[in-house]
């Protein structure tokens, strides 16, 4: 016969709870899995959108940025903010076509045979910011104002592998170039 005493069981039970625990935490990394970042913000007009970034799309863009100094960081802050800037530009009527992300793409990085989606979202959002700086300037009063409202309701919520140390922000149109690392 087996005698347990009082200290044994709570040595078992503790034990059994800490393996509970640890489980439950390395099941429940992320509140979204297999998403590196998700985020919500207020669309102009004033519709709720949520933005999506998986933990395949971010390596595979950061893999095909990585030649030309973006971080997995830069990259995944790119890929939240490009909604934002993509509803400006079609607001403002400003649009990159599918054959000149492939040219920015193939200029930025000439040993690359081809690109991965987050990649080519990067390269738009780089030449849409880029046109977003060549609107008039009464356009371009009104874009600040319409990119403050949509900033000001960005709420990102990164899985903890991703989250960066610093606040996490909307980033202004200088440092979504393609042309160099940013610091």
């Amino acid at each position: 016969i087996l005698v347990l005493t009082t200290a044994s069981r709570r040595v078992r039970a503790l034990a059994a709870g800490v393996l509970l625990v640890a489980s439950g935490a390395l099941t429940a990394c992320s509140v979204h899995p297999g998403q590196a970042a998700v985020a919500q913000f207020t669309g102009l007009d004033g519709a709720q959108q949520e933005i999506s970034v998986s933990e395949t799309d971010l390596a595979e863009a950061t893999s095909d940025l990585a030649p030309l100094g973006w971080t997995r960081d830069r990259v995944l802050n790119g890929l939240l903010q490009a909604p934002v800037y993509f509803e400006l530009a079609e607001k403002y009527g400003l649009s990159v076509p599918d054959a000149d992300v492939e040219t920015i793409l193939a200029q930025a990085n000439p040993e690359a045979s081809s690109f991965s989606e987050g990649a080519k979202t990067i390269a738009r959002l780089s030449a849409i910011s880029a046109q977003l700086q060549g609107v008039s300037a009464d356009e371009a009063e009104q874009a600040q104002a319409d990119f403050t409202a949509m900033a000001q309701s960005f709420q990102p919520t990164a899985s903890p592998r991703y989250a960066a140390e610093r606040p996490w922000e909307i980033q202004d149109a200088s440092a979504l170039s393609l042309d160099g690392a940013q610091e």
